[in-house]
């Protein structure tokens, strides 16, 4: 049988329980993201057909089928693929059920199967060789500690999803308890000051941090002094702040980005008319040998920017220190603790800060200026900040002073 003629055969269509199958390929696609796809398909006779997918149709893929095809690569130009869609349109398009590709497109190799939540093929087959040997050994498979969690997310799993006795269960369960009290310092950093529905998500923090940073400080006095975005990775904070809200920012990160931005901030920078904002690609530290404050610790002291960072990790107490040294306002929302990496740090009462809790209270103790707030946000949001620090550090003479 050729190759045409195979497709000939798999072209037939079946409907069963109102879904339909059939077979074509992809000459067409269009891909918007995780909530929708386009594809059209010419089917052997010759005739089109568009298809769609939508999250709420889509269902649970077998071992053999794709997942959602959120992104273009999946949807390969040229491939034959097998669709499962619904029998009645939807507007023009049927929409799939489930997919799968049955040969790549020239050039191109076959996209990975759907994997139950994302599992490789390796994963897999060291499950089955677990589930062969306990079969072997005649052994009673040992309990899934992610099951007894409620975590379990392996699609063919060879440990134990069941109890064998009453006993079995009540041990676990103590041992799932304990494990949640092991630590009641830890435990108590997770509660906050806003109730759980009050709170964003984390993918929101950076306007709520604005949001704040312009309710605490004004805009007048942000615009007036700058702002440095420390440690501000892809520079979002940097980037809302002075296009859409016009206060000169600098993001200072060592990490080069691309310079291309995306279709959203394009239209931001167009609609305001504003330049993006300046970076440096230097660590921040509060060393003054350091490449850093060699270069602006003079800048610091006439402008007196604001420093601000949203978990700005290792930095957190660099942050604090150049602010309180150079009379700047500052504000950071810490995140990890770090603790391996500054062992010499102690609170006032001698303990080592060990905890996120310990760490915001040695960071608040460096000066009794320092205010905490909460962001309502998920996540790490306590606020540490200062409005008008007196600087620690008096400047050099004159003749020191960098031309």
């Amino acid at each position: 049988m050729t190759k045409s003629e195979e497709e000939m055969e798999l072209q037939a269509k079946v409907c069963t329980n109102n879904l339909t199958n059939f077979h074509g390929r992809v000459v067409g696609r269009r891909v918007l993201g995780k909530n929708l796809a386009f594809a059209s398909i010419q089917q052997v006779t010759g005739e089109m057909i568009q298809v769609k997918w939508r999250p709420d149709k889509f269902t649970q893929p077998s071992m053999l089928d794709h997942s959602f095809p959120a992104r273009r690569g999946a949807l390969q130009l040229g491939a034959l693929v097998h669709l499962r869609s619904e029998a009645e349109w939807d507007g023009d398009a049927l929409v799939v059920v489930s997919w799968r590709v049955v040969e790549s497109a020239p050039g191109r190799s076959t996209p990975s199967s759907y994997l139950p939540h994302r599992l490789d093929a390796s994963h897999r087959a060291n499950s089955a060789a677990k589930a062969v040997l306990f079969a072997k050994c005649a052994s009673t498979p040992p309990l899934c500690r992610p099951w007894t969690m409620g975590a379990c997310v392996q699609g063919a799993c060879p440990y134990r999803h069941h109890y064998l006795s009453q006993v079995e269960e009540e041990k676990n369960t103590a041992w799932v308890q304990s494990s949640y009290v092991r630590n009641p310092k830890a435990i108590a950093e997770v509660s906050s000051v806003h109730a759980a529905e009050a709170k964003a998500m984390k993918c929101a923090r950076v306007n709520v941090f604005v949001d704040w940073l312009l309710r605490t400080f004004g805009l007048t006095n942000l615009r007036a002094h700058g702002v440095l975005d420390i440690a501000g990775g892809k520079g979002h904070m940097a980037f809302t702040l002075q296009v859409k809200h016009g206060v000169p920012s600098t993001l200072v990160d060592p990490l080069l980005r691309q310079t291309r931005f995306d279709a959203r901030r394009r239209r931001m920078l167009q609609q305001h008319s504003a330049q993006p904002p300046a970076h440096l690609p230097m660590f921040f530290t509060a060393d003054p040998n350091g490449p850093f404050l060699m270069e602006h610790a003079q800048s610091l002291r006439e402008h007196r920017p604001y420093l601000i960072a949203m978990h700005p990790d290792e930095a957190t107490g660099d942050v604090v220190d150049v602010a309180l040294a150079y009379g700047c306002p500052f504000a950071v929302v810490p995140c990890c603790v770090f603790a391996h990496l500054y062992p010499g740090r102690s609170l006032h009462s001698g303990s080592s800060v060990r905890t996120y809790t310990e760490l915001l209270d040695f960071l608040q103790e460096r000066d009794p200026g320092i205010e905490r707030a909460e962001l309502p946000v998920e996540g790490r949001s306590t606020v540490l900040f200062m409005r008008a620090p007196t600087p620690h550090v008096p400047a050099p003479a004159p003749a020191l002073a960098p031309a």
